[in-house]
């Protein structure tokens, strides 16, 4: 990209909530797995303190904004450039802690879904995850047409919808 023989881009993601499927290894997997297993009726365990804060985004944004980042016109792409970076950037997300992401699962699955996630401290894990920038500027994503999501409650309403697990 830098000598003008490709158009290259590069999208940094969020954490994405709510993935479908199985927990993974990823130190970011409890992202996932403490809003997932519980609507599922499973257990969940959160290995970090619920005042950590996350950079998130919901499976639809992300998608659309992978879709805008291949369908932006290369013109537009060089126009919005900060300097050393003009083919590199952050996708929007939303700060959240994950208190935030509890209190949602309780308002979406009721308190039998809440009492399914169990408090179970791993340093290593709160030590990577908490390593991470929880906050970014997308001014720039935000001029070249990314999107960013809404809030947590309609995250998980459209997981909900688009992979429908067994409800509690």
């Amino acid at each position: 990209s830098r000598r003008g023989l490709l158009d290259g881009r590069i999208v940094r993601l969020p954490t994405i909530i709510v993935r479908p499927g199985k927990p993974s290894g990823a130190a970011s997997s409890f992202c996932s797995g403490i809003l997932r297993e519980p609507l599922k009726g499973e257990e969940s365990e959160l290995p970090v303190p619920t005042s950590l804060n996350l950079w998130v985004c919901s499976t639809r944004t992300v998608i659309k904004n992978l879709i805008i980042a291949r369908d932006i016109p290369t013109e537009a792409f060089d126009k919005v450039v900060a300097r050393g970076s003009s083919r590199i950037v952050n996708l929007p997300g939303i700060t959240v802690t994950v208190q935030e992401m509890l209190d949602a699962l309780l308002q979406i699955g009721g308190e039998e879904a809440r009492k399914l996630v169990k408090e179970v401290p791993d340093s290593s894990v709160e030590n990577i995850v908490s390593s991470w920038p929880a906050e970014f500027d997308i001014s720039r994503a935000t001029q070249l047409g990314f999107q960013q999501d809404g809030d947590l409650v309609k995250t998980i309403k459209e997981y909900l919808e688009d992979y429908a697990p067994k409800k509690i």
